[in-house]
């Protein structure tokens, strides 16, 4: 009975050796993917005081194929009714085209378009183009410089000094209503992102 047992075992043994490999190979890490997407849709509906109701839809969409060029767009939409009068109509894309010289410096271009029409803005085109150097470039750490060059163009350009995305979505820019003007500035910015 025992010489039984070991040639069966030998058997057994052979075979996930033959199997184990193949096992192996199937658990490797896929390759990274080139496309990363999200998207988001929300509703909120409230009653009491004021009625009120919420939409919102939101995507971002980057192309990374592990090489020199990275492309990056995201967009919102917001609307919101209060007691059935329009509260916020804002829409918002972006889109950035960065191209890596080396490990840490790049070059880039960028174009931001914004229409608000509960704060007046009925276009804002926002084209962007600059040069980037990271200081730190770690998995933890990113310490970037960036130097940019940056036009609006729109019925309400942004004028030179303003946030393009925060200033004119919080409404500093209200009264400064040109028509049609171009407006350019310099622009050198740092980040740090964790």
């Amino acid at each position: 009975m025992k010489n039984g047992l070991v040639p069966a075992a030998v058997v057994i043994g052979i075979l996930f050796v033959g199997v184990a490999p193949s096992v192996a190979q199937d658990s490797a890490a896929p390759p990274p993917k080139d496309w990363t997407t999200t998207a988001g849709v929300g509703f909120a509906m409230t009653s009491g005081n004021s009625d009120t109701s919420t939409f919102n839809a939101n995507y971002s969409l980057t192309y990374d194929p592990k090489r020199r060029n990275i492309v990056k767009s995201d967009g919102l939409y917001i609307r919101g009714d209060t007691d059935g009068i329009r509260s916020s109509d804002r829409l918002a894309f972006n889109v950035r085209d960065e191209y890596r010289l080396n490990a840490r410096a790049y070059v880039f271009g960028q174009n931001q378009y914004l229409r608000d029409v509960f704060k007046e803005i009925d276009y804002l085109v926002a084209p962007t183009g600059g040069v980037g150097y990271k200081l730190v470039d770690s998995d933890a750490t990113k310490l970037l410089e960036s130097l940019a060059i940056q036009a609006a163009d729109g019925p309400n350009p942004v004028l030179p000094g303003d946030d393009v995305e925060h200033c004119v979505g919080s409404g500093q820019n209200e009264g400064r209503r040109g028509k049609g003007k171009t407006v350019g500035e310099f622009r050198a910015s740092r980040g740090i992102h964790n």
